[in-house]
């Protein structure tokens, strides 16, 4: 496990350093002039000022407290630096529990491509960047560990959920699992505005498993009754959607005395050009921010593939095609995560009539990767299986070290 990781980090500082060789100017921006880039100015703005202006509520206040407490008082003068730097180490932290949960039971080869698609893809760039990429990812990598850890302590074999039998209910780990998951979960709710789609996605999910756990209709309905709410998955439902009200209360009470407006994060997305609507321009005439045909790839990716992702396991079921993926209807956090994925694509269409930041929301978060992790697991011994994942590892890296070029050149990156 450790080998992959750190095969995979070297692999991306080696895009990073090819990338500056390339570009030098990418060199004196990161390490000399340490000009800060789009979101990052304003995360830094908030860590020395506060919330001065109504758009910045818009930023959630986890990653610039960590600037305000960890970075800025050792390095005021190199906090843009210092700062990457923490954020890359956070993110080299969150593929330890990312592995535990997505990987362990993968073959190693099989692994490694995996932390490549992950680590290599350029959206990556975030990792390292004044973001809250690296802080999500690390959240949503304990998140969903310390679920799956729950998951596997309360359900039966006879379930859909894969792992030993339930323990007793004063069971240790079964609570320390419980209460890491929710520390996680509140966490990953202050560094990013996921209540929505973790709440969406959470419901979705369990009711995705009943029906897949029904073979007829009748079976379906009984188990969504009143009655069967206390089952395990009703619960761990009603718990996240619990959890990321609790986590928004503290920042919604501080935008209520700064702005005078409980929701005013959710008002701020209006100084962002975010309209509510049906946008389909993102369907027909799909352009991104910068109008560059190589951020658009992966913007088109990250709109289609969540959704796909979600399909699949239905046109299993109804044999469109192998009949194996239908396996993947019995897991929850397969759900979830495809779901929380495809949320984004969601929002991207119902909010921007171009595509705005979608990729690094999708590629740059551990979610979606957990369910490519299950389809390798289904189809890796296939050998065409193989080769597209290394091809589109070795694709992936070959963006990353272009997208330093973009950073050098301050060009479009997500």
């Amino acid at each position: 496990m450790r080998k992959a990781i750190f095969g995979s980090l070297l692999l991306f500082l080696l895009a990073m350093l090819t990338g500056m060789l390339g570009k030098p100017a990418a060199f004196e921006r990161f390490f000399i002039s340490q000009a800060p880039i789009f979101d990052a100015g304003h995360y830094l703005k908030i860590a020395t000022e506060g919330y001065v202006e109504p758009p910045l509520a818009a930023f959630y206040p986890l990653w610039p407290l960590l600037l305000k407490y960890v970075v800025l008082p050792l390095q005021s003068q190199n906090a843009v630096l210092m700062g990457s730097i923490l954020a890359f180490i956070i993110f080299a932290l969150s593929l330890w529990p990312f592995f535990k949960v997505a990987l362990r039971d993968l073959p190693l080869a099989a692994a490694f491509c995996l932390l490549c698609l992950y680590v290599l893809n350029p959206n990556s760039l975030f990792h390292i960047l004044l973001y809250t990429e690296s802080l999500t990812a690390l959240c949503g990598s304990l998140f969903l560990l310390n679920t799956s850890l729950l998951l596997n302590s309360q359900e039966s074999p006879s379930s859909a959920s894969p792992g030993p039998a339930s323990p007793s209910p004063a069971s240790p780990n079964r609570t320390r699992s419980a209460l890491f998951a929710a520390l996680s979960l509140f966490a990953l709710s202050l560094a990013r505005p996921v209540a929505l789609p973790l709440i969406a996605s959470a419901g979705a999910a369990t009711i995705c498993v009943f029906f897949f756990r029904s073979n007829r209709p009748r079976d379906f309905f009984l188990q969504l009754a009143p009655q069967r709410w206390s089952s395990p998955l009703f619960l761990l439902t009603f718990a996240i959607m619990l959890t990321v009200v609790l986590a928004y209360i503290p920042y919604g009470l501080h935008a209520q005395q700064q702005y005078g407006h409980f929701l005013a994060p959710f008002d701020a997305q209006k100084f962002w050009d975010r309209k509510f609507g049906l946008h389909w321009d993102i369907l027909f005439k799909p352009k991104s921010v910068s109008s560059s045909d190589n951020v658009l790839f992966w913007d088109i990716q990250a709109f289609y593939l969540p959704l796909l992702l979600v399909a699949l396991p239905f046109l299993g079921r109804w044999r469109i095609v192998p009949q194996a993926f239908e396996r993947l209807g019995h897991d929850w956090l397969y759900w979830l995560c495809a779901f929380f994925a495809a949320a984004h694509a969601a929002i991207a269409f119902l909010t921007y009539p171009i595509f705005m930041s979608l990729a690094r929301h999708v590629f740059a978060l551990p979610f979606f990767f957990y369910c490519v992790a299950r389809l390798l697991k289904l189809f890796w011994e296939k050998p065409v299986v193989r080769r597209v994942a290394w091809g589109y590892a070795a694709l992936s890296f070959a963006f990353l070290v272009y997208w330093w070029s973009r950073y050098a050149r301050e060009g479009w990156l997500g």
